[in-house]
């Protein structure tokens, strides 16, 4: 499973949903990795304005804030 979140330097949005990103893959024992989105071009194409951005398996989840219901929804395989 690939968690990413997408987000940018000295955005306040980006820091409370990492935050809350952390403590629920602490909880689940997974891990997630961090993209900024200022570098990358196709990624600033993409998400430039919906930053933060949470991606599972490079479907976009979540934008602005951390929604845990729909990260177990789209954790969840069935």
């Amino acid at each position: 499973m690939n968690i990413t979140l997408i987000y940018r330097e000295g955005c306040h949005l980006c820091d409370d949903f990492e935050v809350e990103l952390a403590a629920f893959c602490r909880q689940k024992a997974l891990d997630y990795q961090k993209q900024d989105v200022d570098g990358d071009y196709e990624l600033y194409r993409l998400y430039n304005e919906l930053v933060p951005v949470l991606l599972i398996n490079d479907k976009m989840v979540n934008h602005y804030f951390f929604d845990q219901e729909q990260v177990l929804a789209s954790l969840d395989p069935a």
